[in-house]
């Protein structure tokens, strides 16, 4: 009997990038009509409803992980907390001769204390429900340079639909954006879909259709046995990564996706407070986990690659960092922290800490081996001046100098003075350069501040 893809009934499908922003952009956000982002995606916002859903976070997960994500907007007002803008968007992208109507909804952004890196979000609606329209979704979707045809509008790239609409003309390509530096060669997907799996005439691998969306290969690939079709050991090794706490579902991290294919997962629509639950799960609650662990991949990344620029301020950064985001642990339940750990299993976090760390070793190894011939030249230099006998005979001579240059006392003994100091000054900066500078940066802050006043 010839294979058939199960019916498609309800999908996920969110595309993420990185941007970097300042406190003017958050005015021009708010600007926009960016909303603080609800702890769940109630259309009606009751007191008790919201009373109930802060409990649920509090029970669940972390504080430190829920503040990030999950805040009551009357009681905090910061600008780390996400936002989203109540805005739909209809557009053609163009994929060779064929165009690939695209709907999207309600796009989000997300902030991070002491940090100007920020992550956004544009969920797409699918307008047919099938997997080929699936497919070319997240293919296109996930390409910085894709065109895109609206409202017959000229044509332009994708990123710069997202700059000009999410973002507020913050752009997102170009040799002097930082975040296209670091941020790899695509955007990433996170996608949750829905199947009608007990149908007749309906046979197929769900591991290999998990496999398909989430490479964003074209569908069957894996089965036409073709040119294209992964090798048994790529396949194996991308599996691992694979989540399946029940039967009803299967996911799969890897380095750019995040995918989960299953039966009675996702419902197409909100009929009651389970569906509602069910629904936030995916689109708030594990799509944060998704989004913190990118953001720290990031930034990760971004260390490992400007290290040898300033390698110790790179460092003490790294090590602020870390103490801000490092968490083991999200949840007080097993599940969250299942998907948390393939997350950032997929995303290489672990290898890009420890890879950072071992340079930190180099760096301190390479300093201490700097401190010893410091001290050692400075030691040699206090046996010499302790071989001098007694301190008489040095102002002896330092009067008999001063008489013989026909200078009055307070002025020789001032410039003396002028020049032990420089070259206490000198030493300083030689055994430790970096407590030198934070000394002269001090002064000359204070300096300019007291010519500003």
């Amino acid at each position: 009997m010839q294979s058939k893809l199960p019916t498609l009934n309800a999908a996920l499908i969110k595309v993420v990038g990185v941007f970097s922003y300042n406190k003017k952009d958050i005015h021009t956000f708010k600007q926009m009509g960016y909303e603080h982002l609800p702890i769940m995606g109630r259309n009606v916002i009751e007191k008790d409803k919201i009373e109930k859903d802060k409990t649920y976070i509090r029970d669940y997960y972390y504080a430190e992980f829920a503040e990030l994500f999950f805040s009551d907007e009357k009681n905090d007002k910061k600008t780390s907390t996400p936002k989203y803008l109540k805005k739909e968007f209809q557009f053609n992208f163009i994929k060779g001769d064929k165009l690939i109507p695209a709907l999207v909804i309600n796009p989000e952004l997300y902030f991070f204390k002491n940090s100007s890196t920020g992550i956004f979000s544009i969920t797409f609606k699918l307008i047919e429900k099938d997997f080929n329209t699936l497919s070319d979704i997240t293919y296109c979707a996930g390409s910085f340079d894709i065109e895109i045809q609206e409202n017959n509008k000229k044509e332009i790239a994708f990123h710069e639909w997202i700059s000009i609409n999410v973002l507020g003309g913050i752009e997102l390509r170009g040799k002097k954006i930082e975040t296209d530096k670091f941020s790899g060669s695509k955007f990433k997907v996170y996608s949750i879909i829905d199947v009608l799996e007990k149908e007749e005439d309906s046979y197929y691998n769900r591991d290999f259709l998990l496999f398909d969306i989430a490479t964003r290969s074209k569908i069957g690939s894996i089965v036409d046995y073709g040119y294209f079709a992964p090798s048994k050991q790529y396949y194996d090794e991308l599996m691992q990564d694979s989540i399946s706490a029940f039967n009803n579902y299967k996911g799969l991290a890897l380095l750019d996706s995040f995918t989960i294919i299953g039966n009675n997962l996702y419902p197409a629509e909100v009929k009651d407070e389970k569906d509602l639950m069910t629904q936030n799960t995916f689109n708030r609650i594990y799509f944060s986990i998704y989004i913190f662990n990118l953001f720290v991949r990031y930034n990760l990344f971004k260390f490992n690659a400007t290290y040898k620029t300033d390698p110790k301020k790179i460092r003490d950064e790294f090590q602020q960092f870390l103490s801000d985001y490092n968490f083991k642990h999200i949840s007080y339940n097993f599940l969250p922290n299942i998907f948390f750990n393939k997350m950032r299993n997929a995303m290489g976090i672990d290898d890009e800490i420890e890879h950072f760390e071992s340079r930190l070793n180099s760096l301190a190894t390479k300093i201490q081996e700097d401190q010893d011939k410091r001290q050692a030249i400075l030691l040699g230099v206090i046996s010499a001046l302790s071989s001098i006998s007694a301190i008489e005979p040095i102002i002896s001579v330092l009067d008999n100098f001063q008489k013989s240059s026909g200078m009055s006392i307070i002025v020789f003994y001032s410039i003396f003075s002028l020049l032990v100091l420089s070259l206490a000054l000198g030493v300083l900066a030689f055994l430790f350069p970096r407590l030198y500078e934070k000394i002269v940066n001090r002064v000359k802050n204070k300096a300019t501040k007291n010519v500003q006043a």
